[in-house]
């Protein structure tokens, strides 16, 4: 946390923004609009307006006083997963009452912004039963995900700031899609919820940020590269989630010391996006690997997975927040 205190002055007090406005000016001539990300010539990623902000991500389908008092008082904002599987379990048949109750309490009571998602992913613990008949029929299921999308951000667009829209679909492993199928299902589900809330703020989640899933799919798509791709074809994007979950033995969740997550970090702000660090978080006990397991053992930071290494690891991650690039970062609830 040393290392995050000497950084985080400039972001707290806003004078690491202030030069970035001072070095656009030099450089072009007008002042930038107010609030802004700046891009600032001969500088790693952008920098951002205001202090980076920490936040929680709930279950819907938990809810108690303690949590709620918890969140209201160590949070900057809700963070609500909206699981396809949970939202419409069955075809047409929409269920919101958990979301709902927690939405409701952070906008009524503890007055905290709402951000949610992702809303597409299709990962096999997220996406629902009964999809899977059109997983071979593309321009169905492009529909059906444009539907599901819309009938989302339509109900909760007056009180979510920011979507998660879609999250690892260049990982590919489930359901298959061609490099540009994955890049059109991107594309209409950012530009959908621009028209539908344009005033929300709209994210792509990056998971397997290492890449590992391209060693062993050459139908997935690099994570840098994708983003990079998202980027150079003009999808609207305001910033890349990073998942950062680590030490469990699942592809992609090795354990990383600081100096591979700072590397990672710089290689996403090359991309002068806005970063926001998402299901950040180890476990609390060493999880191994069953035998004949797919994935190999995840490791550990310096010591066994524990309640007090987990503590400690929360807070070494508070380097990344300092990072001018990094808008923010959920832990899970």
């Amino acid at each position: 946390m040393r290392d995050a205190a000497r950084d985080m002055p400039p972001r707290l007090d806003g004078s690491g923004y202030a030069e970035a406005v001072e070095a656009y000016v030099s450089a072009s001539g007008d002042r930038p609009p107010a609030n802004v990300p700046i891009i600032v010539q001969n500088s790693l990623g952008v920098t951002l307006p205001g202090r980076p902000v920490i936040g929680c991500s709930v279950s819907p389908a938990r809810s108690s006083e303690a949590l709620q008092r918890f969140v209201a008082s160590s949070c900057d904002f809700v963070h609500l997963p909206m699981r396809w599987i949970d939202m419409e379990p069955q075809e047409g048949a929409y269920s919101f009452a958990n979301t709902d109750r927690w939405i409701e309490w952070a906008v009524r009571k503890a007055k905290l912004p709402v951000f949610a998602g992702p809303v597409i992913d299709f990962r096999t613990e997220d996406a629902p039963d009964w999809i899977y008949i059109w997983e071979n029929d593309y321009e169905t299921l492009r529909e059906l995900v444009y539907e599901h999308v819309k009938s989302i951000v339509t109900r909760y667009r007056r009180t979510v700031s920011r979507w998660t829209v879609a999250s690892g679909l260049h990982v590919n492993s489930n359901f298959r899609m061609s490099y540009e199928q994955i890049l059109d299902l991107t594309r209409l589900c950012v530009l959908l919820v621009k028209k539908l809330q344009p005033s929300a703020k709209v994210q792509i989640e990056i998971d397997e940020i290492w890449g590992e899933h391209y060693a062993v799919s050459r139908q997935s798509i690099p994570p840098v590269l994708y983003a990079d791709t998202v980027c150079q074809a003009g999808i609207p994007v305001d910033a890349f989630a990073l998942r950062l979950s680590m030490g469990m033995p699942r592809r992609g969740c090795a354990a990383r010391d600081l100096m591979e997550i700072s590397s990672i970090l710089d290689r996403y702000a090359s991309l002068e996006r806005p970063i926001m660090v998402t299901a950040c978080g180890v476990p609390s006990a060493t999880r191994r690997a069953s035998e004949g397991a797919e994935f190999a053992e995840p490791g550990y930071w310096r010591a066994p997975w524990s309640d007090q290494m987990q503590s400690r690891v929360a807070g070494q991650r508070g380097v990344g927040r300092a990072r001018q690039a990094v808008r923010a970062r959920h832990v899970l609830g």
